[in-house]
This record gives structure tokens, sequence and C-alpha cells, in this order.
């Protein structure tokens, strides 16, 4: 029985209400969105370097340094890639994560407390 009315209760919130009330914080998202996926390129690009740097062992002298200080600059540049755009997206959607809480908590607020004051 008890499964029946948390089942009942999932389908009646409806997601739109959902994007109704993060509507405030769309930009926010959005840009968060965006980082989130530069972020993503950054590990293929990761596993690329790696190869090219344990392949470069393998060619003569002149060229394995020529292709370790390459390697040694694009790891130092993907390193100050992450550095800056990882904190970018927890923040992004940590403001868009604590908007859309108080929404919700501002929306809800007077219901709880208008059945709460009600006597039993």
């Amino acid at each position: 029985m008890n499964a029946q009315k948390v089942q009942s209760a999932l389908k009646k919130a409806p997601i739109g209400r959902l994007f109704y009330l993060n509507k405030p914080e769309a930009f926010v998202l959005a840009l968060g969105s965006i980082t989130a996926a530069m972020v993503a390129v950054q590990f293929p690009i990761f596993g690329t370097l790696v190869s090219t740097a344990i392949k470069s062992f393998y060619e003569p002298a002149e060229e394995l340094l020529k292709h370790s200080r390459f390697s040694a600059i694009m790891f130092v540049a993907l390193g100050a890639y992450a550095f800056v755009l990882n904190p970018i997206v927890n923040i992004m959607f940590g403001i868009a994560g604590g908007k859309a809480c108080g929404a919700c908590t501002v929306n809800d607020l007077p219901k709880h407390n208008a059945a709460r004051d009600q006597p039993v």
C-alpha cells in the first residue's frame, strides 16, 4: 500500500514544474553545461598526450628532445586548463542549485506553515 502512495506521488509531480522553477537560472545552467563539455574534452586530449609521450621514447635523440618539450608544454597547458575550468563548473552548478533550492523553499514554505498552524 505504501509503495502505491509513493508511485502516485511521483506521477503527480510534473517535470514541467522543475523546468519552470529553474527558468531564472537558465543562463547559469547553460554556462555550466558548456563549461562541463569543455572539461570533458580534456580526458581524450590527456590520453592522446600520454600515448604521444610514450611513442616519443622510441625516436632518435633530436626528435625525442623536441617531442618531450612539446609534451611537457602541452601537459602544463592541459593542467592549467583543468585548474581553471573545473572550479567554474562546480561554481556554476552550485549557484544554480542554491537558487533552485531557495526558490523551492520560498514557494513551499507558506503551504507548510499553513498546514502546521491548523489545529488538529
